[in-house]
């Protein structure tokens, strides 16, 4: 006999029960209930003990306890959002754009910026003061119910010394099932000559025309630096990066997806993909050694000035006296670099 079926099916019916009670807009307490998941362990104790003794082989229902395990963590997550689904508006995407933030910079010299989940876009001010324009978005959702999420997740402007701290406060619940529903995009406007980070769980990052960029980070999404200088340091876990008519170092890593950069070199370069290709497009009086990897790909370069040792996945020289440093390494891609007169915001070559 198999000790714990009973205890299984008992328990999927009551969790069952209790998602259905969720979508019936009860998921604030129900979500509560799942704090009482010992109970399904009395469960399975009292059924060793009462039924464990019979006679012939016992055989304890491994597959059912492991179905409860899984429907018990699925349980927080339903009834979270289960609440907050306009089950009328399936399909659809409530936008609101909320009042801008002005703060005057002052003593500001650095800018950060921080969302869990949405876009991150920074640009140049036209009045050189500091806005932020905060766009509240969610899936399956009405403007009413949009409006009253927006209440539980304030955007803050914080001091930090000289830097000025833009940030999205999510609470728990929240960041429990923003990749599904709710998301905040950042458009920030700033004196260009301001110090530029931004960090982002989930969402897109664009800087685009401002002149001391440092660490862009998003755990999954593209990043895009247009028109910009600094010592860019981008990083993203999942997505690609594209930098164009950018002047100084950069260093861009990508687990996955293709990088693409054109520019200046003022200081070193390394890029790195675990799984994409890269693109370069530099200006033929550029003055670096290069260092150019590859584990699964071609390697194209012009030959000349790209004229020291070539391996089959290895190219090592020096170009112009060798100023700077010049490190590609993917490891599941090809690599190429084009020369061109100038450097281009749009990426074209001429």
């Amino acid at each position: 006999m198999r000790v714990g079926r009973a205890t299984t099916g008992v328990s999927l019916i009551l969790i069952g029960i209790i998602l259905l009670l969720g979508m019936s807009g009860q998921g604030e307490w129900v979500a509560k209930l799942h704090k009482f998941w010992p109970l399904i362990l009395v469960g399975y104790g009292l059924e060793m003990l009462f039924f464990g003794r019979k006679e012939g082989p016992v055989r304890f229902d491994w597959g059912g306890a492991i179905l409860v395990v899984v429907a018990l963590g699925l349980l927080p997550i339903f009834s979270f959002t289960d609440g907050r689904i306009n089950w009328n508006a399936i399909g659809k995407t409530a936008s609101i754009s909320a009042e801008s933030r002005v703060r005057d910079p002052g003593d500001f010299t650095s800018l950060r910026v921080q969302s869990a989940n949405g876009d991150i876009e920074i640009s140049p001010s036209t009045d050189g003061k500091i806005t932020v324009i905060p766009t509240y978005r969610m899936a399956m959702a009405d403007e009413e119910s949009l409006r009253q999420e927006m209440e539980k997740i304030p955007v803050h402007l914080q001091e930090n010394g000289n830097q000025l701290i833009v940030q999205v406060e999510w609470t728990k619940d929240q960041l429990f099932f923003t990749p599904f529903m709710t998301s905040v995009d950042l458009k920030v406007y700033a004196p260009k000559g301001m110090k530029i980070e931004g960090e982002s769980g989930n969402g897109k990052i664009a800087v685009v025309g401002m002149d001391r960029v440092g660490r862009i980070h998003t755990s999954n999404g593209e990043i895009v630096l247009q028109d910009s200088a600094g010592e860019a340091d981008l990083d993203t876990s999942n997505g690609k990066i594209v930098v164009t008519g950018y002047k100084g170092s950069l260093n861009a890593k990508t687990s996955n997806g293709s990088i693409e950069a054109g520019g200046e070199m003022t200081g070193a370069w390394s890029i790195y993909t675990s799984n994409g290709s890269v693109r370069l497009t530099l200006p033929p009086s550029g003055s670096y050694a290069y260092d150019l990897r590859t584990g699964n790909g071609s390697i194209d370069v012009p030959d000349p000035p790209f004229s020291g040792n070539k391996g089959d996945d290895h190219y090592q020289g020096v170009v112009n006296g060798g100023q700077f440093p010049l490190t590609v390494d993917t490891s599941n891609g090809s690599i190429r670099i084009t020369l061109t007169d100038r450097a281009s915001s749009t990426g074209a070559t001429w």
